[in-house]
């Protein structure tokens, strides 16, 4: 036997991940043809045509050199930042132990840049400051205003010790696959109504929708 354990979020059956079925797959005899990769063309058609749903996106994790403070003193630390649009965290359901997650300004091309840290790496490279919130980090020798901590033993779907705004209806993020897109359910929605919206989609290269 075996047990499976749900999803570690509020509410986690109104949580979905965008899938598409592509026709080129279907017709190669792939398994499915489920694709969760998307471009900035599909987050925008969602974002703005499926009232049903609270839609937030993610993209690839990578390395970054972090500095603490000024640009000219510190330790610089090598880190793992995770890029994701306003209301991932509100979509995943999580409440910050400090400050907020990004807002649409800071989600739009040339928007103020943010940065929402881990708790381990608050506690660990910043000494679990409560002031930390407004401060000034160096990413990539960039500087960032910190907004927000993350709660103590939070599972994220992608491991990061900070998190930076996406800006996924930018060419320069999302131009081609390469942004994961989450789906909560509004009050008073149901997955079939989400669905309903979300099969006017269509591509040359997209089938039909769904959500898991």
């Amino acid at each position: 036997g075996f047990l499976l354990r749900s999803l570690p979020y509020p509410q986690a059956d109104r949580l979905g991940v965008l899938l598409l079925h592509k026709e080129w797959l279907l017709g190669a005899g792939k398994d499915g043809g489920e694709d969760d990769s998307h471009d900035r063309h599909v987050w925008e058609w969602v974002h703005a045509n499926v009232p049903a749903v609270r839609v937030a996106a993610y993209g690839l994790a990578s390395g970054v050199n972090l500095q603490a403070g000024s640009s000219h003193v510190g330790a610089i630390r090598y880190v793992r930042e995770m890029r994701v649009s306003a209301h991932y965290f509100e979509v995943l359901g999580v409440s910050l132990f400090l400050g907020r997650e990004f807002t649409d300004e800071e989600d739009l091309r040339g928007g103020p840049p943010a940065a929402i840290l881990g708790f381990q790496l608050w506690k660990s490279t910043f000494q679990g400051d409560p002031k930390i919130l407004g401060t000034t980090i160096h990413l990539k020798g960039e500087p960032y205003t910190v907004v927000g901590v993350l709660p103590p033993d939070l599972e994220t779907p992608h491991v990061a010790d900070l998190w930076t705004p996406l800006r996924p209806a930018s060419a320069e993020e999302c131009d081609g696959p390469n942004c994961g897109i989450i789906l909560r359910l509004m009050p008073g929605s149901s997955w079939l109504e989400a669905n309903t919206q979300l099969s006017n989609l269509r591509t040359p290269d997209f089938k039909e929708i769904e959500t898991e």
